[in-house]
């Protein structure tokens, strides 16, 4: 879904941030898996909730990054990140909560994440064919879903450009908020089930 977006987005991505962040999160992305295989999936989603919504909290009462991150800070970044999508396959908070904090412009914002998935994306696939393989039923179900997909992202793509950037930022944090909510929510339900 990403490589569709790849070309339109590439040419503003802030190469910088990427050139840290998407390297680490493939070294991060194993450990994620190791984690995964050791604890509880439902406690883990709690805690990652818990994060998020801890991180949202902290932007919403006004903080931001008073120079750009450093290169072990975007690297760091891209570990935690890594670590996330082994776990959970949801790579994007720490990455999309950095650019809120840097204050880049939504262009840039956007444009870094759809290049940064597309690479994790790429390697997470790569990664998961050679550690477990994927089956018919997977793949079958990957290209029904994928017009849908399609469909999504151009819808995405005319909202994001009618929308002002002070909307974009609030409406990406509350999407957030809801992400954070609802990992507890699931994870909660499993621990009582």
């Amino acid at each position: 879904s990403t490589l569709l977006e790849l070309p339109r987005a590439a040419p503003h991505a802030d190469w910088r941030v990427l050139a840290w962040v998407a390297p680490a999160s493939f070294i991060g992305m194993p450990f994620g898996v190791a984690i995964l295989l050791w604890a509880s999936a439902d406690l883990l989603r709690i805690v990652i909730g818990i994060g998020v919504l801890t991180a949202v909290s902290i932007l919403l009462a006004g903080f931001e990054l008073k120079s750009r991150p450093r290169n072990a800070q975007l690297a760091g970044t891209g570990w935690v990140s890594g670590v996330l999508h082994g776990i959970a396959g949801m790579s994007g908070p720490p990455l999309v909560l950095t650019l809120l904090a840097m204050k880049t412009d939504k262009l840039t914002q956007r444009s870094t994440l759809v290049t940064y998935f597309f690479f994790i994306g790429a390697f997470a696939v790569t990664y998961y064919q050679f550690a477990v393989g994927f089956t018919w039923h997977e793949v079958v179900m990957g290209l029904v879903l994928l017009p849908g997909l399609m469909l999504g992202i151009e819808c995405g793509v005319a909202i994001f450009r009618r929308t002002q950037s002070g909307v974009f930022k609030t409406a990406t944090l509350f999407m957030l908020l809801a992400l954070g909510f609802a990992a507890i929510v699931r994870g909660l339900a499993g621990l009582i089930a």
